[in-house]
């Protein structure tokens, strides 16, 4: 799947790959975990996120791709959970190396 974006005049293109993971939960596990039916796998993949990017296993933007919400919705989500945002000074030299670029 070929997806675009448009950022200060410019077009940047990127490919988006997506690997399938499937798992079977016992309904008890499914409840107890407080998934609604019919969206198990939604409300799966958002805790998994919170989880891994609480831990520092996934960055924030991995853990917002893999909860498929949008920037405002993720930081929401997160503060729903008591879950800081970690920002450490090499994510901040890595996006403004990002802006230079974009404004170069």
């Amino acid at each position: 799947m070929s997806t675009h974006s448009v950022y200060w005049g410019r077009r940047i293109r990127w490919e988006a790959f997506m690997v399938r993971c499937e798992i079977e939960l016992p309904e008890t596990v499914a409840k107890a975990l407080g998934l609604a039916k019919g969206h198990e796998a939604r409300e799966l993949r958002k805790d998994l996120a919170a989880y891994f990017f609480d831990r520092g296993i996934l960055s924030f933007g991995q853990a917002r791709q893999l909860a498929g919400l949008p920037l405002w919705h993720f930081i929401d989500f997160l503060r729903d959970r008591k879950i800081a945002l970690h920002y450490d000074e090499n994510e901040l030299e890595d996006d403004l190396e990002t802006i230079n670029d974009f404004l170069s």
